[in-house]
């Protein structure tokens, strides 16, 4: 192959600029999309399952205080939401919040891979709190917070393939994730649905590097969902510690062929 210069190219791309400016025209590229449109997490998940126009399925785990669950429904109105909070405080607060809404069926357990129990860790500020152990990572990518683990407790747990068995969900629309570390696990307690390709969108945090002993990192769950034919369509909220560290972000998953229709729909 010949080797055109990086001068040449220039100049000649110059000059046929000048004689199509002095025919009236103009070059430019041509963009099949608007690379200057950019949707929120949200707003992307909105734009996925609302088209389904009737009544998605939504589970919310690790629904902390309730702020995800209250923007569902707002973005929802007519969705059944199922969240689960192992922190009994957080899931009286989750009730207080939705008192009266019929759509919302509470769980005080936390999910992982089969139904049992757990150890479960209490932080003394509550966020950050993991069925698993910390690592000595967290002040390195935190300046606020205190992560010190108040307490440690057994927890129910139930399994995602055996929650929805007993209660007769054949698909999830909306898995949203937020375990601490623990996300790979509550996965694993999904792989029949998984399998069965009944889980639409997965909206979940992820962490990039080590801040819980046996935690998954993001590698770890995206390789996972591949092999159930569901890919990364976008990283949000991605933070950083000292020196610029990347610490954590939010992951959303999609089926592939999902993928491949949305990306279509937004080049035409």
């Amino acid at each position: 192959m010949n080797y055109i210069p990086l001068s040449i190219k220039r100049q000649i791309k110059m000059r046929l600029s000048e004689w199509v400016a002095r025919h009236g025209y103009q070059i430019g590229k041509l963009k099949a999309f608007d690379e200057g449109t950019t949707l929120t997490a949200f707003d992307m998940q909105a734009r996925i399952i609302g088209d389904l126009g009737v009544q998605p399925v939504i589970f919310d785990v690790g629904a902390n205080r309730g702020q995800t669950t209250a923007r569902y429904r707002t973005l929802f109105p007519a969705a059944t939401i199922h969240a689960f909070e192992p922190v009994t405080e957080f899931f009286h607060e989750c009730r207080r919040k939705t008192l009266g809404d019929g759509r919302v069926i509470l769980n005080n357990v936390a999910l992982g891979v089969a139904d049992g129990e757990i150890s479960f860790h209490e932080t003394i500020a509550g966020q950050s709190s993991s069925a698993l152990q910390q690592s000595d990572l967290i002040p390195y990518y935190w300046a606020a917070g205190d992560y010190t683990v108040s307490r440690s407790y057994l927890v129910k747990t139930r399994s995602i393939d055996s929650y929805c068995q007993e209660a007769k969900i054949p698909k999830i629309d909306l898995l949203k994730l937020d375990t601490e570390g623990f996300e790979l696990n509550v996965l694993k307690g999904a792989s029949g649905l998984l399998r069965a390709s009944q889980i639409r969108v997965i909206y979940s945090e992820v962490s990039f590097e080590r801040f819980w002993q046996q935690g998954a990192l993001y590698h770890h769950i995206a390789a996972f969902l591949e092999d159930f034919g569901m890919d990364l369509f976008a990283l949000y909220g991605v933070g950083s510690g000292a020196l610029g560290a990347t610490r954590t972000g939010d992951a959303l998953f999609v089926r592939r062929e999902e993928k491949r229709r949305l990306l279509a729909d937004a080049a035409t």
